[in-house]
Parts: C-alpha cells; structure tokens; sequence
C-alpha cells in the first residue's frame, strides 16, 4: 500500500492507496475515512470482517489488531495521534 505522509511528533496524516494488506496494530491511535473506492477491516481477535465504501470513517484504538485492505483505485486519508499527545491531552483514555 503506497503511503504519502505529513508527520509532527505529535500527529500525522497519511495518504493510503493501493490493493496490498496493512496491518494496524500501532501504539498511535488511528483515525481512517475512506476518500474513494472501497476496501475491507479485519478483526483477527473477533474473527470479523467489515466492508467499508467511500465516505465511510473507522477508528482503530491504540494497540489493536487490525488489518486494513483497499481496492484498486482506491484512497484514504489517515490521521495518526501518538500515545503522547493522548496523555497530555486526556490520559484517562489510556488507562481503557
């Protein structure tokens, strides 16, 4: 998956196209909205699968497993907020 990316320490955007799997599991909490085209989530750990289409928006928590895949043709607009900024911002939310 071809990755074009704008990074801060803090947070970052990234730009996501292609038809090659991408595993999600970070310590960054992720943010994904489906610009054009379609793709799929997998959850391994809840044996589960989403389709996604364009417009849609999904939220990957901080350390889960996931797995993203997009269509030929497709895009997606990535926004990537590290455990820091979290913590200074509401670090209760890293104690769930």
């Amino acid at each position: 998956m071809q990755v074009d990316a704008f990074r801060t320490e803090q947070f970052w955007f990234s730009l996501l196209r292609g038809d090659s799997p991408r595993e999600l599991w970070r310590p960054e909490l992720e943010v994904i909205f489906l610009l054009q085209g379609t793709g799929r989530i997998y959850s391994p750990g809840l044996n589960a699968a989403c389709a996604l289409r364009e417009a849609d928006i999904f939220v990957v928590n901080s350390f889960e497993v996931q797995e993203f895949e997009l269509d030929a043709g497709s895009a997606a607009l990535s926004f990537s907020v590290s455990p820091q900024f979290i913590n200074n911002v509401a670090p209760e939310l890293l104690t769930h």
